[in-house]
Protein backbone atom coordinates (compact mmCIF):
# COMPACT_ATOMS: atom_id res chain seq x y z
CA UNK A 1 0.00 0.00 0.00
CA UNK A 2 3.12 2.48 0.66
CA UNK A 3 4.55 2.13 -2.39
CA UNK A 4 1.11 2.88 -4.73
CA UNK A 5 0.38 5.92 -2.41
CA UNK A 6 3.65 6.65 -3.03
CA UNK A 7 3.39 6.35 -7.38
CA UNK A 8 0.29 9.08 -6.88
CA UNK A 9 2.42 11.31 -5.06
CA UNK A 10 1.21 10.86 -1.61
CA UNK A 11 3.70 11.45 1.45
CA UNK A 12 2.97 9.17 4.63
CA UNK A 13 4.39 10.58 7.75
CA UNK A 14 4.72 8.51 11.32
CA UNK A 15 2.93 10.37 14.03
CA UNK A 16 2.93 7.84 16.43
CA UNK A 17 5.06 4.95 17.25
CA UNK A 18 4.69 2.85 20.86
CA UNK A 19 5.93 4.31 23.56
CA UNK A 20 6.01 7.49 22.80
CA UNK A 21 3.88 10.88 24.33
CA UNK A 22 0.84 12.08 22.66
CA UNK A 23 2.64 15.24 22.46
CA UNK A 24 4.79 14.65 20.28
CA UNK A 25 2.45 12.95 17.83
CA UNK A 26 0.69 16.18 18.18
CA UNK A 27 3.52 18.64 17.51
CA UNK A 28 4.37 15.81 14.34
CA UNK A 29 0.70 16.53 12.85
CA UNK A 30 1.15 20.30 13.64
CA UNK A 31 4.25 19.96 11.45
CA UNK A 32 2.38 19.12 8.77
CA UNK A 33 2.52 21.80 6.36
CA UNK A 34 -1.43 22.87 4.79
CA UNK A 35 -1.43 22.82 0.85
CA UNK A 36 -3.45 25.86 0.20
CA UNK A 37 -4.22 24.82 -3.17
CA UNK A 38 -6.39 21.69 -2.11
CA UNK A 39 -9.94 22.01 -1.75
CA UNK A 40 -12.40 19.82 -0.35
CA UNK A 41 -12.25 16.43 -1.39
CA UNK A 42 -15.40 15.26 -3.68
CA UNK A 43 -18.47 13.85 -1.81
CA UNK A 44 -20.67 11.01 -2.27
CA UNK A 45 -24.11 10.79 -2.07
CA UNK A 46 -25.12 13.97 -1.48
CA UNK A 47 -28.02 15.55 -2.93
CA UNK A 48 -27.94 19.11 -4.08
CA UNK A 49 -30.97 19.39 -1.78
CA UNK A 50 -29.11 18.64 1.53
CA UNK A 51 -25.94 20.29 0.63
CA UNK A 52 -26.40 22.69 3.36
CA UNK A 53 -26.77 20.16 6.03
CA UNK A 54 -24.96 16.74 4.59
CA UNK A 55 -22.36 17.41 7.47
CA UNK A 56 -25.13 16.91 10.08
CA UNK A 57 -26.18 13.60 8.50
CA UNK A 58 -24.35 10.49 9.16
CA UNK A 59 -22.82 8.74 5.66
CA UNK A 60 -25.43 5.96 6.02
CA UNK A 61 -28.31 8.45 5.95
CA UNK A 62 -27.07 10.08 3.15
CA UNK A 63 -26.24 7.24 1.10
CA UNK A 64 -30.04 5.92 1.71
CA UNK A 65 -31.34 9.25 0.72
CA UNK A 66 -29.49 9.36 -2.08
CA UNK A 67 -30.54 5.91 -3.48
CA UNK A 68 -34.08 6.27 -2.55
CA UNK A 69 -34.06 9.97 -4.23
CA UNK A 70 -32.54 8.49 -7.56
CA UNK A 71 -34.63 5.59 -7.63
CA UNK A 72 -37.96 7.49 -7.04
CA UNK A 73 -38.76 6.53 -4.14
CA UNK A 74 -38.77 9.49 -2.33
CA UNK A 75 -38.67 12.94 -3.55
CA UNK A 76 -36.45 15.98 -1.20
CA UNK A 77 -36.90 19.49 -1.43
CA UNK A 78 -35.56 22.38 0.85
CA UNK A 79 -37.57 25.12 2.33
CA UNK A 80 -36.20 28.14 3.99
CA UNK A 81 -36.49 28.46 7.68
CA UNK A 82 -36.90 31.44 9.60
CA UNK A 83 -33.91 31.64 11.46
CA UNK A 84 -31.36 30.62 8.34
CA UNK A 85 -30.07 27.60 10.19
CA UNK A 86 -30.57 23.99 9.64
CA UNK A 87 -32.94 22.22 11.79
CA UNK A 88 -31.38 19.58 13.77
CA UNK A 89 -33.04 15.92 13.09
Amino acid sequence: MDASLREEGIDLFLLLERGEPITLARQRLAAIAVDSAAGRAPRDHVLLACETIADLLPSPVRIDMHRWSTGGRIAITTCALADARPALF
